[in-house]
């Protein structure tokens, strides 16, 4: 179906279909990471013992020459409160990414991603268990499908769903596989 509309766009553009090595990066591919974050802002808090730890899964599909969409899942995410005690959390959400090389979607990328992310219990400063995370990531995909890593920004908040919110900044790193 994801083929056929881009074969349909194409067609209505004028162009004469996909070219070969476009047609491997269109595959969708998988990606797992590790990414480890030191939060380091807040509008009145000190955050700066705070740190996150999580295992992202993503599944993302080629748009257009380099640029990919995707879905992404958080299932083990673990937040440190400066009290010391983890927050266990569930996140689900969206990717995109564009990349430098547009045949492979390889070499340099930006990436950014925003998850809903659930809570077993509210983070301090913060009122709500539902929370949202965005994500920018500046990074590298090596070719043929290996490896990648990524210095991350990260803010979490509630989106002043609740009171208060005293969101949190994080900068950390990601390091994962990418596979076919």
């Amino acid at each position: 179906m994801t083929l056929a509309l881009r074969l349909a766009f194409f067609a209505t553009c004028g162009l004469a279909g996909l070219p070969a090595q476009w047609a491997r990066a269109a595959t969708p591919r998988a990606r797992a990471s590790a990414v480890g974050a030191n939060a380091f802002a807040s509008v009145d808090l000190d955050r700066s013992a705070e740190w996150l730890v999580r295992v992202d899964l993503e599944r993302e599909f080629a748009l257009w020459r380099g640029f990919t969409m995707g879905a992404k899942a958080m299932p083990l995410f673990l937040w440190r409160n400066p009290d010391g005690r983890w927050v266990p959390c569930l996140a689900f959400g969206v990717t995109t990414r564009w990349y430098w090389d547009a045949a492979d979607h390889a070499g340099p990328f930006i990436g950014w991603s925003s998850a809903t992310v659930w809570s077993a219990r509210p983070f301090v400063g913060n009122a709500s268990r539902l929370n949202l995370l965005s994500n920018l990531a500046i990074g590298w995909q090596a070719p043929a499908n290996a490896w990648h890593a990524a210095v991350q920004l990260e803010h979490l908040s509630n989106a002043e769903t609740a009171h208060p919110n005293h969101g949190a900044n994080a900068v950390g790193i990601a390091v994962g596989w990418a596979f076919w």
